[in-house]
């Protein structure tokens, strides 16, 4: 059975922040739990499927004043 997976958007107009926004939300959980996938524009658009298995949808925005370092 597949896990259920957090999907990130990390396309045109995500925050640079992104690859720690996904580290971040991994070591909070337990990592056979879920999937956590990165999603591209084309992909939200396209396929009809792919938040069928999704608990968490992530769309992080451009960061104004960053303030954590990873």
């Amino acid at each position: 059975m597949p896990r259920p997976q957090i999907l990130t958007y990390v396309d045109a107009g995500a925050s640079d922040w992104t690859a720690c926004l996904m580290r971040t939300i991994g070591h909070q959980l337990h990592a056979s739990t879920y999937e956590i996938r990165a999603v591209m524009a084309d992909e939200i658009r396209h396929d009809t499927t792919l938040f069928d298995g999704a608990v968490l949808f992530v769309m992080p925005g451009a960061p104004t004043f960053p303030t954590v370092q990873c």
